[in-house]
């Protein structure tokens, strides 16, 4: 027995020590595996991959002698605080230590919960075949939510992994855009959620749940509200800790295990179970630690040392977030590339096979340029300036751009974009006129500019029959000068009273596509359009992380004498009451933010057991 609080006199409070049990084999040991020599001196459960660990310390009754390697060993090893209580850690024995000096002789053992315990490594992911009604599976690294030609799709189908329900399997994005391939494929491809994508690969990676147990559907729940998965691609052959990392943090929540007991067929048992939450939320505790001068009361005092980092210089309390340029789908007249006195000049002597004048005047009647960098300005007496953006894009310079292929869909059913619209009319612009199947194959566009070159043998005679009346427009997209943009400004409520601005890159994640309706350059395009608006997102963004990061960060460590169960990680710490050490990260006149638990120790000392509490600010990344 220990007596953690060091008192004088009789013990206030009688603490067993660690009891330690190291099967024979590879499975968890039993209560008749009880170890007497090997006495455990730490146990450590962390959140996330940082996967727990136990320390053990053998009491050698001989001189180390005789020891070789072991072969095919498998034992596990298990921590329990007293016969009958909770076990505090399980793990493989997997670590031992030999020190030999003048004074003594020491063998240290470690034991470790290992990738491994948690199956085997991703394989490939299971679609479904329907040709032979079976998953099949694809050697790839697991796929969320794919990002096709700029659009995100869905690729989660509504079959099965074999024998587990609900958890979902993948759908090839691209084959069901289509009913015919929802059809074929019988599945109607939804979205991956955070609670889904977790789910399933639980149970590819651990199908046999042989040390470890997964979550269910309703334990998963705290993941509802997640972030959208949007083109997350992970590697192939990894195990599940790593997987449940690269999900769960960047949008906000972690894992850990708990060692939880359970009834199975009426016998109770010890079960390895992995369990999410999200951090920054979590149950509020509080520590204790009276005051100087108090009378000793173990009721009020939990407590006795503790280490409080307390940083605001590092704080951000100004948040630009810079998505995507912004696109548009436009039409837009051109103008002529060349110049007026070349007007007249023969259509078969431009031709580029047998043209006198082609070889001096290649862009004659073939090349119609926008003008926007403003460098034609002048040339011809009808270019007189560079268009005027400003009700397209706002504020903008003129400056050489590019066009792209619209948005619209020259096809809904398969996502596919219209080309490039060439028009033409004879009349001044009254009317206008598709260009002419040959014509417009014959079309490219002009690099590093807009506008476009008539590429066949002879320029369209149309136009150069139509003379003074030619025009030509084309509607395309064009990038405009700004990115879309989310900003949260500092607040009055942020604890560094300076502005810290962070200005984040989010090309991939935000975007702005639209098609101008209105104004000289509206679209004359309609229908299905490729458009995406992600303004409110990439505000609400921008705001969700200035409103974490500008609070105070916050690291600390506390030791708690005794052996404490009440703490969990997830937990979070809102203050030391009796000395009133307040842990709120944020300023008084703002929301209460609590640092969150991350790591619990078990510690056996020569001042008796500890229980070590590690805290972060616990906000995601």
């Amino acid at each position: 027995m220990t007596d953690a609080l060091n008192t004088e006199g009789d013990f206030a409070y009688k603490y067993p020590p660690f009891e330690t049990f190291l099967s024979t084999d590879a499975d968890p040991p039993t209560d008749d595996d009880r170890n007497w020599d090997l006495v455990c001196v730490k146990v450590t459960r962390s959140a996330g991959s940082a996967l727990d660990f136990a320390q053990y310390q053998w009491g050698l009754t001989a001189p180390l002698e005789n020891r070789t390697q072991p072969a095919e060993f498998t034992r596990m090893i298990e921590t329990r605080l007293q016969d009958g209580s909770p076990v505090l850690f399980r793990g493989d024995y997997v670590f031992e230590e030999h020190e030999i000096n003048p004074r003594s002789e020491s063998l240290t053992a470690q034991g470790q919960l290992r990738s491994y315990h948690f199956g085997s490594t991703f394989d490939g992911m299971p679609h479904w075949n329907p040709e032979t009604e079976v998953n099949v599976k694809v050697h790839e690294g697991p796929i969320f939510n794919p990002t096709v030609d700029e659009r995100v799709l869905p690729n989660r189908s509504l079959k099965e992994v074999s024998d587990v329900i609900d958890a979902l399997i993948w759908v090839d994005a691209e084959s069901v855009q289509t009913t015919a391939g929802q059809t074929y494929h019988d599945t109607t491809p939804l979205k991956w959620d955070l609670k889904q994508a977790v789910y399933t690969m639980c149970w590819l990676c651990n199908p046999d749940e042989e040390h470890i147990r997964n979550p269910t559907l309703t334990e998963l729940e705290v993941l509802e509200d997640a972030p959208e998965i949007r083109n997350l691609r992970l590697p192939l052959g990894q195990y599940l800790p790593a997987y449940l990392d690269a999900l769960l943090q960047p949008l906000g929540y972690n894992w850990f295990i708990k060692l939880e007991t359970e009834t199975v067929e009426e016998v109770e048992v010890t079960t390895l179970v992995i369990r999410c939450f999200k951090r920054g939320a979590g149950p509020e505790k509080e520590l204790k630690l009276q005051p100087v001068g108090e009378m000793f009361d173990p009721a009020e005092s939990n407590c006795n040392q503790l280490m409080i980092a307390n940083r605001i210089g590092d704080s951000v309390n100004e948040v630009e977030v810079l998505g995507d340029f912004a696109t548009y789908e436009i039409t837009i007249p051109l103008f002529r590339g060349w110049l007026a006195t070349h007007d007249s000049l023969n259509n078969s002597d431009l031709d580029k096979n047998e043209g006198t004048d082609y070889p001096a005047h290649k862009g004659v009647w073939r090349d119609w340029v926008a003008n926007e960098g403003g460098d034609y300005t002048d040339t011809r007496t009808e270019i007189t300036g560079p268009p005027d953006f400003s009700d397209v894009f706002g504020t903008h310079f003129p400056r050489r751009r590019q066009a792209a292929e619209p948005l619209t869909y020259l096809s809904a059913a398969t996502f596919e974009r219209h080309q490039v619209l060439v028009e033409y009319s004879t009349d001044s612009g009254t009317s206008w006129a598709k260009m002419s199947d040959e014509e417009a194959s014959s079309v490219s566009l002009l690099p590093g500019q807009i506008g476009i070159r008539f590429t066949g043998d002879k320029p369209p005679t149309v136009l150069q029959d139509a003379g003074e009346s030619a025009r030509v427009r084309i509607t395309c997209t064009v990038r405009a000068d700004h990115r879309i943009r989310g900003f949260a400004p500092r607040r009055t409520s942020a604890v560094n009273g300076r502005v810290v601005r962070q200005t984040i890159m989010a090309e991939q994640r935000f975007k702005l596509r639209e098609r101008q309706s209105t104004g000289a350059f509206a679209s004359v395009l309609s229908g299905a359009a490729d458009e995406r608006d992600d303004t409110d997102d990439i505000q609400t963004y921008a705001e969700k992380l200035r409103n974490q990061y500008e609070t105070a960060e916050i690291a600390a460590n506390f030791s708690l004498p005794g052996i404490h169960l009440d703490y969990e990680i997830g937990d979070l710490i809102t203050k030391v009451a009796g000395r009133e050490l307040s842990l709120n990260m944020a300023s008084p006149t703002g929301d209460a933010r609590y640092p969150q638990i991350t790591s619990v120790t078990w510690e056996m000392t020569e001042d008796g057991p500890f229980t070590r509490i590690a805290v972060d600010r616990g906000q995601s990344s």
